[in-house]
């Protein structure tokens, strides 16, 4: 991550909720103040990224897998108490296809879980407790088509 980066302004996360045959594949933190913790394959917008193809990104290199968004989620925000930080979350969801093998380095390992695992899971073991929003979301058919976000290149 960025040295320069400010926490104290808003920032853009990006990622997807990968469904498979009725579990969620979550990728488990390998360091800092979340290590252990399984979240869903997400991380910071790059500049000049879109917001699907940094999703598509930030799932390929926490994964492995291929990824082809279908549909956006949703939009989370939020406020971390101890840190002071505001997230704002895009996520998406779609199809993953191949195994690309290796895992980014901030991630130790893979895993599909059950809906029911999942919301048993604590902030112990969680690192966002709205992951259980999203997967209520997805599990009530909540979607919105990709072209409800506009690009535009600003001169």
């Amino acid at each position: 991550m960025d040295k320069n980066f400010n926490f104290k302004q808003p920032f853009i996360v990006v990622g997807g909720l990968l469904e498979q045959d009725g579990k969620y594949l979550l990728v488990k933190e390998s360091g800092g103040s979340d290590k252990g913790k399984w979240n869903i394959p997400a991380g910071i917008l790059d500049m000049g990224e879109s917001l699907v193809e940094g999703a598509a990104r930030e799932i390929r290199e926490e994964t492995g897998l291929d990824f082809e968004a279908t549909n956006i989620l949703g939009i989370y925000a939020g406020h971390k108490v101890n840190g002071g930080t505001y997230v704002v979350k895009v996520i998406v969801v779609g199809e993953s296809g191949n195994d690309q093998g290796k895992l980014h380095h901030d991630i130790s390992e893979t895993k599909w879980f059950s809906k029911d695992e999942i919301l048993a899971m604590g902030p112990e073991t969680l690192r966002t407790i709205d992951i259980k929003d999203m997967i209520h979301d997805y599990e009530n058919d909540v979607c919105y088509p990709l072209d409800l976000i506009k690009r535009r290149i600003i001169k």
